[in-house]
């Protein structure tokens, strides 16, 4: 559109050189030569990016290779330690089962031994009477 519009405009005053505005053919000239110097600071620009981009993987390459080897390390650390505690989870598990199963034993033990107690102190309540009874009979007789 603009084109265009400065076309008419030189074509009216008579400005032409070639079917082309003089003013036109300079001004779209001009703009070559900046886009190419252009082109030249952006490619020189690429390529001293490219040039630090490749530095700075050479520098990381040691460093990262190390974290990936202590990485590794810590991978086989945890497995271990996830595998250490799964075990001791079981070991747990057992220990609480079996310590289950004394108390339960404990407690029948107990009971077992509480009835035997409560029939023990029967036996000598009625082994006390029965010696009472005896020797107040005893008594009774000497009296007579």
């Amino acid at each position: 559109g603009a084109l265009l519009q400065r076309l008419r405009r030189g074509w009216r005053r008579g400005v032409y050189n070639e079917h082309v505005p003089v003013n036109l053919r300079e001004a779209l000239y001009l703009k070559q030569e900046q886009q190419a110097k252009s082109i030249g600071l952006l490619s020189h620009e690429v390529s001293r990016l490219g040039t630090r981009l490749r530095l700075s993987r050479r520098e990381l390459k040691p460093r990262l290779r190390q974290m990936e080897s202590q990485l590794g390390l810590q991978v086989d650390a945890l497995t271990s330690l996830d595998r250490r505690a799964n075990q001791l989870e079981l070991e747990l598990i057992q220990l609480q089962s079996q310590l289950g199963t004394l108390a339960d034993s404990s407690s029948q033990q107990f009971m077992v031994l509480s009835k035997s107690l409560i029939q023990l102190k029967g036996t000598i309540r009625e082994q006390q009477d029965g010696l009472s009874d005896l020797v107040a009979a005893a008594g009774r007789r000497g009296a007579l």
